[in-house]
């Protein structure tokens, strides 16, 4: 029942955050909606973390110090890599496009997670998706 309580919060913070970012070139024109917009960009965020780790230490309990310490590393290195991402397609998509290149990437984490949990459900038989 828990792996399916994670799943469930990823699919729907993921889901979230692709909306989300999808809307930034309309929602960023104003201020106030360019609050709510960072709001719920932040919150998803944030609420994917525990989901995550979770799962990482559901399928890995003995090397939970590990597999945490990897994840909190590589989530440290795709903040940093936003950055070099998000100058390369300003000039081919705009300041105002970049949300939809979030999006794009949104879609592929929502992709991985998703092949991720067909992977865990296939190795280690669970019974719930």
């Amino acid at each position: 029942m828990q792996r399916w309580r994670e799943r469930k919060v990823l699919i729907v913070m993921l889901t979230l955050m692709i909306l989300d970012l999808l809307t930034l070139p309309w929602t960023s024109a104003n201020l106030w909606t360019a609050d709510v917009a960072i709001l719920v960009w932040g919150a998803c965020g944030w609420g994917l973390l525990v989901p995550q780790q979770h799962r990482l230490v559901s399928i890995a309990p003995n090397a939970a110090a590990m597999v945490l310490g990897l994840n909190v590393s590589f989530t440290y290195l795709g903040i940093s890599a936003a950055g070099v991402i998000g100058a390369f397609f300003i000039p081919l998509v705009g300041v105002y496009n970049l949300g939809l290149v979030g999006a794009g990437f949104a879609v592929l984490a929502f992709a991985l997670s998703e092949l991720a949990t067909r992977v865990i459900h296939a190795r280690f038989c669970v019974a719930e998706i």
